[in-house]
């Protein structure tokens, strides 16, 4: 956990201890809780129309299509010229070097 420090007008903070009190948790708790309630309705699923679902669909098939007709030229090629990128923040370097040695053995494989 992390921590902050906060400047509160003195009638806010009174009103959250009170809050807190009456809820019989510490100002701590309360605030965390105020906090992560509020932050919680940022984030909505909402169905997507069946029509965009559908185009969704044919867009990704046409895409796997595309990509089905390339040569393996063209994708060691391809692989070759792509710019370096940044693994994942959440990828462990365990994982970075496990997909690291599939690659090598699957370039391996097919020379």
């Amino acid at each position: 956990m992390s921590n902050i420090t906060l400047t509160l007008p003195e009638p806010l903070l009174h009103l959250l201890e009170s809050l807190a009190r009456n809820q019989g948790v510490t100002l701590s708790e309360y605030v965390l809780a105020t906090l992560a309630r509020h932050v919680s309705t940022a984030y909505r699923v909402e169905a997507v129309p069946e029509e965009q679902r559908e185009q969704s669909e044919q867009d990704f098939v046409a895409l796997l299509q595309r990509l089905d007709t390339a040569s393996e030229e063209q994708i060691e090629r391809a692989l070759d010229e792509g710019e370096p990128g940044e693994w994942e923040p959440e990828l462990t370097p365990e994982i970075v070097a496990r997909f690291e040695e599939k690659l090598k053995i699957a370039r391996e494989s097919r020379d």
